[in-house]
């Protein structure tokens, strides 16, 4: 899997209207800028160099995707998403 550039606009925009309290979390995606992408996850920090375990996951609805989840580590930071309908 090789890193590429990201616009999480989409991501941010979801997140401030189905969760516009977690003010950390919605932050931390504005300044997301290249991603691992495949076709289930989205990996905002190399999943081969994440020292942290997944500390919270927030379910959010998109209208194309259905289901995804955001995985939020203790400080905040998004490591990921998955897209719920292509994960197996």
């Amino acid at each position: 899997m090789k890193v590429e550039k990201y616009d999480s606009k989409w991501l941010v925009n979801l997140a401030l209207e189905q969760i516009p309290e977690e003010n950390e979390v919605i932050n931390n995606l504005r300044n997301i800028k290249e991603a691992y992408v495949s076709r289930a996850y989205i990996y905002f920090i190399n999943p081969l160099e994440q020292d942290e375990h997944v500390d919270v996951t927030i379910p959010l609805s998109h209208v194309k995707m259905g289901e995804i989840i955001l995985d939020i580590l203790k400080d905040k930071r998004v490591s990921g998403i998955e897209i719920m309908k292509y994960v197996k």
